[in-house]
């Protein structure tokens, strides 16, 4: 983890980039974007 200030790391090789960036997407589909208010709806 960062600590708070920091930026965070880039990732070395493409492989560890592939990986966060999986990971994002799994916390992405993850959500239930029919609960977020109607303005952050409006936004996405």
């Amino acid at each position: 983890m960062c600590e708070p200030g920091q930026p965070p790391a880039m990732p070395a090789t493409a492989g560890e980039a592939l990986a966060a960036l999986e990971s994002a997407l799994d916390y992405l589909n993850g959500t239930n974007a029919a609960s977020l208010p109607a303005a952050e709806q409006a936004s996405a």
